[in-house]
């Protein structure tokens, strides 16, 4: 790789319209049946999620969590609201959405 060119994921999440990915920042990128998601947990805390369609056309959805921005007593609470008695999204969706493990999710809820 010359000086001028981009490592491929950095240039991975610039394309899909994400700030750039630092080398203290933990992310994942996941494909399943024609899309992409890839996630950057910041070192701060914050967690940056973008799910597109693989051809980039037609569906894109970008999620930010800053766990700076609210409590600890909002966040169970959307927790709970998301999870909405097993009818709504899994623990390990609502997991990867805060940054959490889907352990972490599992005592929030029970001890809600």
């Amino acid at each position: 790789m010359n000086s001028k060119s981009k490592h491929p994921v950095p240039a991975l999440f610039e394309r899909l319209g994400m700030p750039s990915v630092k080398t203290c920042d933990e992310f994942t990128i996941t494909y399943k049946d024609g899309l992409l998601e890839a996630s950057v947990k910041r070192r701060s805390g914050k967690v940056e999620t973008i799910t597109q369609t693989i051809s980039g056309k037609g569906f894109s959805q970008l999620t930010n969590f800053n766990p700076n921005e609210m409590s600890q007593t909002e966040r169970n609470a959307m927790i709970n609201k998301l999870y909405n008695d097993g009818r709504g999204d899994s623990q390990s969706k609502i997991a990867k959405t805060f940054g959490l493990t889907q352990s972490q999710v599992s005592r929030i809820i029970k001890n809600s």
